[in-house]
């Protein structure tokens, strides 16, 4: 059963997209690696499209995208499947932000 590691903050322009990418590319060198989207932007889900694109990627890292009731089925299939999932949640404290922090093993909170 995979580990899920949240990034959250509720400000926004914190890093928290970037450092989720960066962590899943990091990660994925020895592991298996989803990243799941719950952020209304996106930023997360186009950056993992544009990677999956790229033929220069050393590392495949999974993105998927989800919001509401549905957060809790998708990451226990994502944890069946994958040895880590990282989430970047929205910059806000909404249900969907307190879903994720709930359900991870580690939240990581940037400054």
């Amino acid at each position: 059963m995979g580990k899920v590691i949240a990034v959250a903050q509720q400000k926004g322009g914190s890093g928290k997209t970037m450092l989720t990418a960066q962590l899943a590319v990091a990660l994925a060198a020895g592991c298996n690696v989803a990243v799941l989207d719950i952020d209304p932007q996106g930023s997360l889900t186009i950056w993992g499209k544009l990677r999956a694109s790229a033929a220069k990627a050393s590392v495949a890292v999974a993105s998927h995208a989800v919001s509401g009731w549905r957060l809790a089925s998708e990451l226990e299939k994502l944890k069946a499947a994958y040895d880590i999932v990282l989430i970047d949640t929205p910059p806000v404290i909404d249900s969907d932000a307190r879903r994720a922090i709930r359900a991870a093993d580690i939240v990581i909170i940037p400054l």
